[in-house]
């Protein structure tokens, strides 16, 4: 909503004060060097008269604590200090990786399938690709047909061992269909290669989970496996880098 000569409110008596509110709150959110918070600026010293007010004493005091705004600090509040100490703890919640996991019994023979929930979960926040590698593959395959379908623009790769190395391991009857109706379901964009083992998840290059678990009822239901879930950005460009190189090295 900011206006054309960078203030916020295009009446003359609230533009000023309106304006510094706009400062803070963007500064607290985005930071100091936001394109519109610099117009902003700008404008205040533009509009400065040459004896050095603002108009009135009150627009005067919102104009110069606008530039205080985003001034450097030459001291801090304890409730300043404060905010930006919770606002850190916040982000670092947000970013942890954190550990899940599969327990057929744990804490009292209480069943987790925290891999198998988390999966489906990040699944359902893909908009844009979605890389996996999984050896053996016998559940979770039609929410990812499903997913293809309801957004033909996902991009789906998969990585999993060949056909024959699936039919030693899985449920038979499953096995023989599962990526037949993976290969149509994903146009094609399924590899394989039998030295694979690693397992991983990468969702819109914004998700990641790396666990011990395959995408079967034996990896997500009936084994003990572990593994983690983080949305961190160097760990996911790592992955990814990962993926690619054995998804090219697959096709050549």
């Amino acid at each position: 909503m900011q206006t054309q000569d960078g203030f916020w409110n295009k009446e003359e008596s609230y533009k000023f004060e309106a304006t510094f509110f706009s400062i803070k709150a963007i500064c607290r959110v985005v930071g100091k060097n936001d394109d519109k918070i610099n117009k902003a600026i700008h404008s205040f010293l533009n509009n400065q008269e040459p004896n050095g007010n603002w108009g009135n004493k009150f627009d005067t005091c919102y104009a110069m604590l606008s530039l205080l705004s985003v001034s450097p600090p030459f001291s801090i509040t304890t409730e300043e200090f404060m905010f930006d100490k919770i606002l850190h703890e916040q982000e670092m919640i947000f970013h942890k990786p954190y550990f899940i996991h599969t327990s057929p019994i744990y804490d009292e023979k209480k069943f987790v399938k925290e891999i198998y929930n988390k999966t489906r979960e990040i699944f359902n926040n893909a908009n844009e690709t979605i890389r996996i590698i999984s050896p053996y593959i016998d559940m979770l395959y039609e929410d990812i047909i499903d997913l293809k379908n309801n957004n033909p623009s996902l991009n789906i790769k998969i990585i999993t061992r060949p056909k024959k190395d699936a039919n030693k391991r899985l449920r038979e009857r499953i096995a023989k269909n599962v990526l037949d109706l993976l290969e149509i379901g994903t146009k094609g964009n399924l590899r394989t290669s039998e030295v694979i083992h690693s397992r991983l998840i990468i969702i819109d290059d914004k998700e990641l989970i790396i666990s011990s678990a395959d995408l079967t009822r034996e990896g997500l239901y009936d084994e003990f496996n572990a593994g983690i879930y983080t949305t961190d950005e160097d760990t996911i460009r790592n992955c990814i880098d990962y993926f690619e190189n054995i998804w090219e090295i697959i096709k050549e």
